[in-house]
């Protein structure tokens, strides 16, 4: 899934909710969507050659997200949108090693970032800043259950 892809599906995620596309450009992020109460920074982790690229595309995110708090708004939402398929279905490479990296982290309560695992065009599943971390601790199981409930 690359950026572009990784956008349609935020913009079909958010858009039943009233958010739409702003080009706000002083944001260090990939997409900004607002409405009359709310304003989303998202940066994306599309899919790469090889675990190296993985592995640099979410480094890049997160300095990119402490980027736009410190320049954003103090209302400002923030999201990191993860081409997900590959990690949900334990192929490598993925972006497995990197939230396993994180898993521990408190950067996510800290700016209040949300994860947005994005499977296909029409499967975004949202983790708020409080679930992350047990959702990274438990990836593994997350996955071999995820392998388990499709017959792999």
């Amino acid at each position: 899934m690359d950026a572009s892809e990784l956008k349609q599906a935020l913009i079909t995620h958010f858009s039943p909710k009233g958010l739409a596309v702003n080009g706000d450009a002083a944001l260090s992020c990939d997409l900004v969507l607002e409405s009359a109460n709310q304003k989303w920074g998202i940066v994306f982790c599309p899919d790469k050659p090889d675990g190296t690229g993985y592995l640099g595309a979410f480094e890049a995110a997160m300095q990119r997200v402490v980027d736009a708090r410190r320049e954003g708004p103090a209302d400002l939402q923030l999201g990191m949108a993860i081409a997900f398929a590959s990690t949900a279905h334990g192929q490598s490479p993925s972006y497995r090693r990197a939230l396993k990296k994180y898993s521990n982290s408190i950067v996510f309560e800290d700016l209040g970032l949300h994860l947005f695992l994005v499977s296909s065009a029409m499967a975004v599943d949202v983790l708020k800043p409080t679930e992350v971390n047990a959702f990274m601790r438990d990836l593994d199981k997350w996955i071999l259950d995820q392998r388990k409930g499709l017959g792999l």
